[in-house]
Order: C-alpha cells, then structure tokens, then sequence
C-alpha cells in the first residue's frame, strides 16, 4: 500500500509512523523536483 503526498507516490518502506489521520516519513532523497 503506498501513501499519496501531493502528486507523489511514498511507499512504505520509508513510512515510520502511521496513524488514523497522518502518516511520518523518512526523507533520504526531497520529494520536490528541483
């Protein structure tokens, strides 16, 4: 199951914390294109 954050797909594997309402994610790499 991956997350939606904006027009990003995040997947699960960089997904730490998930709840009801929110979920935290690692960021290694920024999800914004430069």
């Amino acid at each position: 199951m991956s997350f939606r954050f904006g027009q990003h797909l995040i997947k699960p594997s960089v997904v730490f914390l998930k709840t009801e309402l929110s979920f935290a994610l690692v960021n290694r790499k920024p999800v914004v294109q430069d």
